[in-house]
């Protein structure tokens, strides 16, 4: 007798792993994928993870690559069509400090392997707020699309002062038309009355708290660490998790 046997399946998150310094995807066969439920996890190519079946709504993955310090994500069931970067640190700059004209560097101490972020201007990338969706989340545009859209932090700022850190993704509908979108609706910041988009350059400490962020084309302007929740009205304010001594520990700029 012939037992025919169906498998299905159920979507439940996808992620894509990018690299903090080059934003491009990182794709390789070694990544350990750790989730905190019981899932079934498939590789695609661009450095994409599709996870299957999780038997919980929400979920955390951690994500160890060599090379990369590991990466912590709270991933909730969402389509195919909302795809969550997720940045991986380098353990070191590598060959890629080689590759570009202006560089400059910064480091210090914060607890092991906590995450710190750095407020930045760059040269290089303009970000505009467009409009806000349905759904809370706000839609921009960028003149360097897979700079800003590939789950960047972002530090938003409003006519009141208010200030929100967010996540950048890329949703598929806006995708053909070169926009991108915040990861999740805004909670504090009136979307309606942005009056500043400014990236924010992230690293995760190693075992001894040490920390590199590689920045391109940085502008000379005042460079502040951030506080951890991103919510605080003042982004001058040090994080709890780094001392206030940031240093610039080196600036090259090649003529190629």
């Amino acid at each position: 007798m012939k037992t025919d046997i169906t498998l299905s399946f159920s979507l439940s998150s996808v992620i894509q792993l990018v690299d903090e310094h080059t934003n491009q995807y990182i794709q390789s066969g070694k990544a350990r994928i750790y989730t905190s439920c019981p899932t079934k996890v498939v590789q695609k190519e661009n450095g994409i993870y599709v996870f299957l079946n999780a038997e919980s709504p929400e979920f955390q993955v951690r994500v160890e690559l060599p090379a990369y310090r590991f990466e912590i994500r709270m991933l909730k069931r969402s389509s195919l069509d909302n795809i969550i970067p997720v940045r991986m640190t380098p353990k070191n700059l590598g060959i890629w400090t080689l590759q570009n004209r202006d560089v400059t560097y910064f480091s210090g101490i914060a607890q092991p392997e906590s995450y710190v972020r750095l407020l930045c201007p760059v040269r290089y990338c303009q970000i505009r707020f467009c409009k806000q969706l349905r759904d809370g989340r706000i839609l921009m545009e960028s003149s360097n699309f897979l700079y800003a859209a590939t789950g960047r932090s972002l530090l938003l700022r409003d006519k009141a002062g208010r200030t929100e850190l967010i996540q950048t993704a890329v949703d598929k509908v806006y995708l053909s038309e070169r926009y991108f979108v915040s990861a999740a609706p805004l909670k504090i910041v009136s979307a309606e009355d942005i009056i500043e988009i400014q990236p924010v350059f992230c690293a995760r400490a190693d075992a001894e708290g040490n920390y590199i962020i590689a920045v391109e084309e940085a502008e000379e302007k005042e460079i502040f660490l951030i506080e951890e929740d991103g919510t605080s009205e003042s982004v001058t304010a040090v994080s709890s998790e780094a001392k206030p001594n940031l240093k610039q520990v080196q600036k090259s700029r090649r003529d190629g």
